[in-house]
């Protein structure tokens, strides 16, 4: 067992070791993320928050992950700024309910229609939960996990439905990031930007994923975007 994850297989198998374990995790294990100046792995949080200078506004985070370590959202909400976070772990849904209680945490798998899709929990780091379709992306995952995960089933609800289960009233979107592991693609089609008009996107493109990186370029571009940063990971546009 994994020294690092000792105290989080303990608190998912003990309902009373639980929330301390949230405690530790975004106090204790993570403390050196919390004060960092930029959270995102590229520094692209820093664009966004230059481009909005002293602008309050909204985001909408889909595969959130940890609310600090490697996320797009965590310098905006520092700055004041609220908005939606959806990633599949619960595990991470209960951190940002801990640090975000003002935004909305949803705990849902966003697809085209309603239905059951396989994902993947690391055995060595069980808040990493992985969804994809994408077979160069799974190679990938394998790769760094060393072929050690669970595969289980959960129920994808569309965009849609997602709005109506609960409630969102959404309106003016300042930002909205997407990171699900090759899925990028699909869910971006999905969310209607068209209706949303987000002023900035910033996407996870990596350079393995070549024909996706290729094609999300061309859709964004399509839709009245332009590009304003590029690195191996990510992309960021920004609304013509």
């Amino acid at each position: 067992m994994s020294g690092k994850n000792f105290f989080l297989r303990l608190a998912i198998k003990n309902k009373w070791l639980y929330r301390p374990y949230l405690y530790y995790n975004i106090y204790i294990r993570n403390l050196k993320y919390y004060i960092k100046k930029s959270y995102s792995q590229v520094n692209e949080d820093m664009i966004v928050k230059n481009y909005f200078k002293n602008k309050k506004g909204f985001y909408i985070d889909i595969g959130c992950g940890h609310p600090f370590k490697d996320n797009n959202t965590a310098l905006l909400h520092r700055n004041g700024w609220t908005g939606i976070n959806i990633d599949l772990s619960i595990i991470n849904i209960d951190l940002f309910n801990l640090v975000r209680p003002n935004d909305k945490n949803l705990c849902e798998i966003i697809s085209k229609k309603k239905e059951k899709i396989k994902y993947y929990i690391p055995n060595n780091d069980p808040l990493s939960v992985e969804t994809t379709a994408d077979k160069t992306y799974l190679k990938f995952l394998k790769k760094i996990h060393k072929n050690k995960y669970k595969t289980k089933i959960g129920l994808a609800l569309t965009w849609k439905d997602l709005i109506k289960k609960y409630k969102l009233k959404i309106e003016k979107v300042d930002f909205v990031t997407i990171d699900i592991e090759g899925k990028d693609l699909e869910v971006l089609k999905l969310i209607e930007i068209s209706k949303m008009k987000p002023t900035i996107i910033m996407i996870e493109a990596p350079f393995f994923l070549k024909k996706m990186r290729i094609e999300i370029k061309r859709y964004l571009l399509k839709n009245n975007y332009k590009i304003i940063n590029s690195n191996k990971l990510n992309l960021l546009f920004l609304r013509r």
